[in-house]
């Protein structure tokens, strides 16, 4: 057997993720877009920036999981020109995905502190879907394995 590397797969493979992400820039402005920067959403939207191959690849790893275990995610709710879709809505719940390399360190010291943004950005989902309790559940990825917080 003949054994030789191919990059066409994993160009394609990534070629796919960059053309999802992309997708994500059409249409009205996602509340994780006014969550962050104004400025910062604007140009992302006006003069959007080609994201380099390993952010790609934990983008795609982010939400695979995030399919993978909370399934597709339900269509958002618009509220004043922008869309409101949390990663998955209970009966009386907000759940919230997250999967992250950032802060593994600080968290492994005992000094993890959650992510503002993330807390800024579920409190307006459950406002948008008139729920009263949410849950943020973040995967720390690193090297092999999987923290859970």
């Amino acid at each position: 057997m003949k054994l030789y590397e191919n990059d066409r797969p994993a160009d394609w493979a990534i070629q796919e993720a960059r053309r999802h992400i992309e997708r994500l820039r059409v249409g009205p402005p996602h509340a994780s877009e006014v969550s962050q920067c104004l400025r910062k959403s604007f140009l992302s939207r006006t003069e959007p920036k080609s994201l380099d191959n390993s952010t790609i690849v934990r983008f795609a790893l982010g939400f695979a999981l995030q399919e993978w275990f909370l399934g597709k995610e339900a269509d958002g709710v618009e509220y004043l020109g922008v869309v409101f879709s949390a990663d998955k809505v209970l009966q009386k719940d907000v759940l919230e995905f997250k999967s992250t390399r950032r802060g593994y360190e600080t968290k492994l010291k005992g000094k993890f502190e959650p992510n503002p943004e993330w807390i800024d950005r579920t409190t307006m989902y459950c406002l948008a879907h008139n729920v009263r309790r949410a849950h943020i559940l973040v995967h720390f990825i690193y090297k092999d394995e999987i923290k859970s917080w």
